[in-house]
């Protein structure tokens, strides 16, 4: 668990801790995501991060004499990030995918305009409006 999640975003790009955070299991500087996947799926689990409102969590399991390997691999995914712009391309267009599907979900509407009301844009519990951030993905 990392200190630091959706809480850290500013006003105009609230979606950059989710992307960032989807982006850390992408490889790293010295590991292609494909090198990264092949020890994964070796060691047989994988590196799920959550990015919620206040932390960036990392959810995984793994057999104690695999530890010490895993724990390096996400060490160094969290540490020297790869930030391929080809990755990212992708998880803004998954996102945008999302957000349209929300768009057409009656709780997830009516969730967003309730927190859109209750809350001012400075606080961390505001909903942006769906539109805004689909046009912040552009």
């Amino acid at each position: 668990k990392l200190k630091g999640g959706e809480s850290c975003a500013s006003a105009e790009k609230t979606l950059v801790p989710e992307l960032l955070g989807s982006m850390l299991n992408k490889g790293s500087r010295s590991m292609s995501k494909e090198a990264l996947a092949d020890i994964l799926e070796t060691m047989g689990t994988t590196i799920d991060p959550y990015v919620s409102t206040f932390w960036t969590d990392f959810s995984a399991k793994v057999v104690s004499e695999d530890l010490d390997q895993f724990m390096s691999l996400l060490s160094d995914c969290i540490i020297n990030p790869a930030f391929k712009d080809e990755e990212l391309d992708k998880l803004k267009k998954q996102k945008e995918a999302e957000i349209k599907d929300y768009m057409v979900e009656t709780d997830e509407l009516a969730n967003n305009k309730l927190y859109g009301s209750l809350y001012k844009p400075d606080c961390v519990f505001y909903a942006r409006p769906f539109e805004e951030q689909i046009a912040e993905l552009e």
